[in-house]
């Protein structure tokens, strides 16, 4: 994840040397704008990225909990409409 890092870094210096304003909207751009040490700006960005993969983790596992209680509403409610059209029919025949 080091290296991962420090090559991210590097190659985000490039393109920012050859951009002719400093690219705001991305957060490593401002760090990197503003902080010239590669170490902690490592520091810095695996911290994010760590945070980062936390928070889709909790999100993948609310996602998982709410799907896993609506699925089976969900069957729930076909067999109640399997019911109302079977009594819907008989209703129509008699």
């Amino acid at each position: 994840m080091d290296n991962v890092t420090i090559e991210m870094i590097g190659h985000k210096r490039k393109e920012m040397a050859t951009m002719t304003g400093l690219n705001k909207p991305y957060l490593l751009s401002r760090f990197i704008g503003s902080i010239e040490d590669d170490k902690y700006l490592r520091d810095i960005t695996v911290t994010i990225m760590q945070d980062t993969m936390k928070i889709r983790r909790k999100w993948r596992h609310f996602l998982t909990d709410g799907l896993g209680t609506f699925c089976p509403l969900l069957e729930l409610l076909g067999t109640i409409l399997s019911s109302i059209r079977v009594d819907g029919i008989k209703n129509l025949n008699d």
